[in-house]
């Protein structure tokens, strides 16, 4: 039932989006009720086999408001229920295929994220707040691997923040321990931060982070604007960052530019992009 799709990303993160925004609720429940479904996200997610993505993205019609909304998938085929960097793909989408403008709300779950747009040279700046989340207290984790104290945090989904330097390669090999310790029996995202003293990237004199992910349901991505938010609320809560300054949070993909501000809304920053457009075979 689903064909056509359209190929986004934000800061490398990327989204095969699905638009069921003007179709009948009815249309989408009938395609996410098919017990091939996770199957099927996880076929099109391969990035050998398939089309290749983070993850999976359905824009729909919220229940009684008229209003979009995003319903996330991971590339395991599993829900999710926070994804920032989806979400600046979607109102990237938004504003240029329905003409949204100025400020608007996109419905994820249970929650309203505000969205807006503004062109920057060439690209398109996306705006993103919310304002649910909670700080957690931090726990202490143990591995095969070492100890670490993480910083844990709720933004829609569940993250662990640990303000320590480490490399790529040793994340790749053992972030699945820190993802499924038995602390987070719901499983977490996890993020190594550290703070960078000479970064180019940025401008202003503003503080600079460097951030590694490993993300729940998908393991290594390029970014993660979720656990961007997730790290602004410890960096907030640690006093390491005061309310309303900005700072910089540098990714493999990119940067995103965040602060927590006077209303106490979590408001993120960055570019999303279209990759492509395509169609898939009408027996999937």
């Amino acid at each position: 039932m689903l064909n056509h799709f359209i190929k986004y990303h934000s800061l490398g993160n990327d989204f095969i989006i699905f638009d069921c925004y003007k179709k009948p609720l009815f249309y989408v429940d009938a395609a996410l009720q098919r017990d091939t479904w996770s199957q099927f996200v996880r076929d099109l997610c391969g990035r050998h086999t398939g089309v290749g993505a983070d993850g999976v993205l359905i824009i729909k019609s919220a229940q009684g408001s008229g209003a979009p909304e995003m319903v996330i998938f991971n590339a395991d085929g599993s829900s999710a229920a926070m994804c920032m960097n989806g979400l600046r793909c979607v109102a990237h989408y938004l504003v240029g295929h329905y003409g949204f403008a100025d400020e608007f709300v996109v419905h994820v779950g249970d929650h309203i994220a505000r969205c807006s747009a503004e062109r920057y040279a060439d690209s398109l700046l996306i705006t993103t707040k919310i304002s649910h989340y909670a700080y957690q207290g931090i726990k202490h984790i143990k591995t095969d691997e070492g100890s670490f104290d993480g910083h844990q945090v709720w933004v829609g989904n569940p993250h662990v923040v640990i303000f320590e330097q480490t490399h790529l390669d040793w994340l790749a090999a053992h972030g699945h321990l820190l993802e499924r310790h038995a602390l987070f029996p719901q499983r977490t995202n996890v993020e190594f931060v550290w703070l960078e003293h000479n970064n180019e990237q940025t401008c202003n004199h503003q503080a600079s982070y460097s951030m590694l992910v490993y993300e729940r349901g998908c393991g290594i991505t390029q970014a993660c604007s979720s656990g961007a938010a997730a790290t602004l609320v410890a960096l907030v809560q640690t006093g390491a960052l005061a309310v309303g300054d900005q700072v910089a949070l540098c990714m493999p993909g990119g940067m995103v530019q965040g602060k927590i501000d006077e209303h106490s809304d979590i408001v993120l920053v960055a570019p999303a992009q279209l990759v492509f457009k395509g169609e898939l075979p009408k027996d999937e």
